[in-house]
């Protein structure tokens, strides 16, 4: 079982583990765009979330993420570790007014946001939640519903997993930003 003080310091070590480099392309690419909304699927740490909240221009991001365990994931062992991940992220997050939360796993917030849009479309979405190729497969071709003409399907860990760079390569020839980041204009 994890302590607040062993999940606080995880949170920090974006920087030491060099998730800060993928964030700033992102951010970058975000504002070259002019992107406003977007969708991240699979928030965790919240690191991602919190430097495109502190970076971009934006007016509203969705962060999905069930927060329940599940033993691939590095560093956390049990349901307790998620749940107080969950309170830290979303202290760290909640200062945001422009902020949304969705505690559900993907299939469910996707679904639970196709009923509640009212037609609305987003700028981006982030896809960095299970690293499974049947999960990515799916993610790809229903997030993408979601976005706007002109807006951005992105995702993380291309060339981490070969699950999700199969899936990726199976739905579309990505524009490589740089190793692990891959996105697709729509």
């Amino acid at each position: 079982m994890r302590t607040d003080e062993d999940l606080a310091r995880m949170m920090g070590e974006d920087t030491a583990v060099g998730l800060h480099c993928y964030y700033w392309q992102l951010s970058n690419y975000i504002n070259s765009k002019g992107y406003k909304t977007g969708i991240e699927v699979g928030t965790a740490y919240g690191g991602c979330a919190n430097h495109l909240l502190t970076n971009c221009n934006l007016e509203r991001l969705i962060c999905v993420d069930p927060y329940k365990y599940y033993p691939d994931m590095p560093g956390l062992f049990d349901q307790s570790d998620y749940d107080r991940l969950k309170r830290q992220t979303l202290k760290r997050l909640d200062v945001y007014q422009k902020v949304d939360f969705v505690w559900m796993d993907s299939k469910e917030a996707f679904w639970s946001l196709m009923r509640n849009s009212k037609g609305e479309y987003f700028d981006f979405v982030f896809l960095d939640g299970l690293h499974t190729y049947e999960m990515v497969k799916w993610e790809i071709e229903h997030y993408s519903k979601l976005i706007r003409p002109g807006g951005a399907l992105i995702g993380h860990d291309y060339d981490t997993f070969k699950e999700v760079k199969k899936a990726v390569d199976e739905y579309c020839k990505p524009i490589m930003l740089e190793t692990n980041l891959w996105l697709k204009e729509l």
